[in-house]
């Protein structure tokens, strides 16, 4: 026993030793540890850290091999962003109006990024040359725009507010600092665009390494890619001092250099091999800061060529970090599930900080946890975006171009008093009544999934006619009309009572990937809305005559005001003030209103009322916590006596309509609706005074939509586009009615 006692004795001490450590070592863990030792532990606090895979189709990223990608996407929100700028989509105009949220472009003067202690050229610092055309010296560990001059004169030539670098200025003014790293330099071009992300007006970044320093010779293809090991290590380093970290990947533009020359299976095979290592760059820059405190965006700002060829020109986006749950991303600016614009990242970088962007042109990205698979959502809705935007010019084409050749037909025959025969006759009316039913067929559209063109058309064709066949079977001229405009006015309102999800479908709505609106009601069918509630009511008191219909009109118009102007429908500014004069204007017929005595009084409180209908609530209006509307942002200048805002506003707008003339269908649409209103009113006198003995109430619904189609033309971006959709109910009701009198029917 003793010998046994003896032999274990000289355990105690070590083992009790060894307890003594195992206790001290977990009461260690659970003691706080201080900021600087967390940046070892949980990572650097505070941080932004907006990771650049540019390039990057969003099929390529359903690939079990992305690990790290895959749970950045579970844990966090996920998004297709609108890629559109003020020049063209490639990185150095994409780069800079992410940085800027504006859409702005580089024109002649592409991005020239320097570290500033490189050489500019032989024996010629960067900082120097930088001094030379700015007049500003940079300091050593700077990185900087050299061309930011250029930049800055390119972009004040545009009708709209651009500064370029606004979200490297807003980080500055708050005391942040910026840093950026990577390039897309490849053997013979230096191609360095995450410069213009995160630079401020000056054209400076605090810190960055863009450099050759962070590039390794790739020795089976003799090509120079980006050093996965020194990129990390100089992320970390960097975060030490600044506070938003751009990391462009780099390869994947170098490979989009070499795509032309590549077959298809060579590209993707090697695009499949450049995120397997990006996956794990996700994995080791998401290691270095705590994603409890700080952001991570990862974001592609330029679709590839192959991509564009196909349509798809909205990239991936997925944030993940503080205030970011699982689900979709949205933003003000959209109002869609999983849609932002590039204009939302600056304010959403701002926002993180609580900072309101200023003078911006995007919102605060947010998140929302509404679909149980987010991802094949937004593999839905982008190919959904994509095949509309191929399909969309020659459908519409098709349809306008049938449409201009049916007003010129029955021009032609006007002019020349031509008679024909019965057939001909049902057959022109029923193309009419199958102009007026596509708008209605293109609405419903979106109800089914279409893989293709030919099937698009041949159920667009078959909606129409039937529309148009039922219509005919009613006995009175005027009650295909009534149909078809109650059937359209009415759809459009409950849709946009219903969030608009048919009209953001539709081939004749407003394009995701265009990004001129994207919610509420759009200029394409803001027109045909406007007409046919203007047909509606006036030609249903001529139809019903002995009823006591006349005292809901105001109702209806006060409805469809809303309709058009209130904020959380999508406010759409130019279609709530042609809605209100052209209503007000045929309500002044109407009710027969003279300015005199009660009747004055009468009609002042219906202009009162149709307003305030319309902009029901100004301060609801400008503090709308659903976001800025562009009505908003308009009455908030008026009011903050901002004549900038307001003088470019009409700049922007008259520059736009010009543009449409020269270049657009819609243009023509127009100009032949005009011109079948100049004939029927005058040439040959008797048709329209035909109508005028015939139709009490009717020609007052023509006399509000013309005043309509003038305003939109004159309050609306494309405005050439709504007048021309507004003419459509008028011209086509007149004609339809005309033809019976031209063949002497009536």
């Amino acid at each position: 026993m003793s010998r046994f006692k003896n032999q274990y004795t000289g355990l105690v001490v070590p083992i009790t030793a060894l307890i003594i450590l195992f206790i001290f070592s977990f009461l260690y863990t659970l003691q706080p540890v201080s900021a600087q030792e967390q940046i070892g532990g949980s990572g650097f606090q505070n941080k932004i850290i907006i990771f650049i895979i540019d390039f990057l189709p969003l099929n390529s990223l359903d690939n079990p091999d992305l690990i790290h990608i895959r749970e950045l996407i579970e844990t966090g929100a996920v998004g297709i962003m609108n890629t559109n700028t003020g020049g063209s989509r490639i990185p150095a105009d994409t780069y800079l109006t992410i940085g800027s949220s504006a859409r702005a472009m580089t024109g002649p003067y592409p991005h020239l990024g320097k570290n500033a202690d490189d050489h500019y050229a032989e024996m010629l610092k960067s900082a120097l040359e930088f001094e030379r055309r700015t007049g500003l010296q940079p300091e050593s560990h700077n990185v900087l725009n050299l061309n930011i001059e250029g930049i800055k004169k390119i972009n004040d030539e545009k009708l709209y507010s651009v500064v370029p670098g606004q979200l490297g200025t807003a980080l500055r003014s708050i005391g942040k600092k910026t840093a950026v790293l990577g390039n897309s330099d490849s053997l013979n071009q230096m191609d360095r665009p995450v410069v213009n992300l995160l630079m401020d007006n000056r054209g400076i970044v605090d810190y960055g390494s863009i450099g050759e320093e962070i590039l390794t010779k790739d020795i089976t293809e003799q090509k120079i890619k980006t050093s996965s090991s020194i990129l990390t290590q100089k992320a970390s380093d960097m975060l030490k001092s600044a506070d938003v970290l751009a990391v462009d990947f780099g390869d994947t533009g170098r490979l989009e250099k070499d795509s032309f020359i590549m077959a298809d299976s060579i590209y993707y095979n090697k695009l499949n091999e450049l995120l397997v290592r990006a996956d794990q760059m996700v994995k080791d820059l998401t290691s270095i800061i705590d994603l409890q405190s700080s952001l991570f965006i990862m974001l592609s700002p330029t679709p590839s060529i192959r991509e564009q060829e196909e349509g798809r020109l909205l990239t991936p986006v997925i944030i993940n970090g503080k205030g970011f749950r699982p689900g979709l991303l949205t933003s003000s600016t959209t109002r869609r599930k999983g849609l932002i614009a590039n204009l939302d990242i600056a304010p959403t970088a701002l926002d993180f900080y609580q900072i309101k962007a200023q003078d911006m042109f995007g919102s605060p990205v947010k998140s929302i946890g509404t679909e149980k698979d987010p991802f094949s959502f937004l593999v839905s809705t982008t190919n959904r975006a994509a095949q509309n935007y191929l399909i969309r010019p020659p459908i519409m084409q098709s349809y306008l171009s049938f449409l201009i050749i049916i007003y010129l037909l029955l021009l032609l025959m006007m002019i020349l008093k031509i008679k024909a025969g019965i057939r001909l006759e049902s057959l022109l009316k029923f193309s009419l009544l199958f102009i007026l039913s596509i708008p209605v067929s293109l609405l419903i559209i979106p109800l089914f999934e279409l893989p293709d063109i030919i099937e698009t058309v041949s159920l667009i064709l078959l909606i129409s006619i039937i529309i148009a066949s039922i219509s005919l079977h009613f006995n009175n001229k005027l009650d295909p009309l009534l149909f078809l405009s109650g059937i359209t006015f009415t759809a459009i309102i409950f849709d946009l009572f219903n969030g608009s999800y048919l009209m953001k479908r539709s081939l004749l709505g407003y394009d995701p990937i265009g990004g001129g609106r994207y919610y509420g009601l759009g200029n394409e069918y803001m027109g045909i809305f406007l007409g046919a509630v203007l047909f509606f009511t006036t030609a249903i008191l001529d139809r019903f005559p002995d009823q006591p219909l006349k005292k809901y009109i105001p109702f209806v118009y006060i409805l469809s005001i809303t309709a058009c102007g209130a904020p959380f429908l999508g406010a759409n500014f130019g279609a709530t003030i042609s809605a209100v004069t052209a209503f007000t204007v045929t309500i002044y017929y109407i009710f027969e209103i003279r300015l005199s005595g009660s009747k004055l009084l009468l009609w002042l409180c219906t202009i009162l009322l149709l307003t305030a209908s319309a902009l029901w609530g100004l301060p609801f209006i400008i503090s709308f916590e659903s976001g800025n509307t562009h009505i908003q942002n308009f009455f908030t200048a008026i009011l903050e006596g901002n004549d900038e805002i307001i003088l470019n506003t009409v700049r922007r707008k008259f520059d736009m309509n010009l543009k449409l003339i020269r270049h657009t269908i819609w243009s023509r649409v127009f100009m032949a609706a005009l011109g079948v209103l100049g004939i029927i009113v005058y040439r040959p006198a008797y048709l329209f005074q035909h109508i005028k003995n015939k139709y009490r109430y009717l020609p007052y619904g023509f006399m509000g939509t013309i005043t309509a189609s003038v305003v939109v033309l004159l309050t609306n971006d494309s405005g050439i586009v709504g007048a021309a959709t507004t003419l459509l109910y008028p011209v086509s009701a007149l004609l339809f009615l005309a033809l019976t009198i031209l063949m002497k029917k009536d």
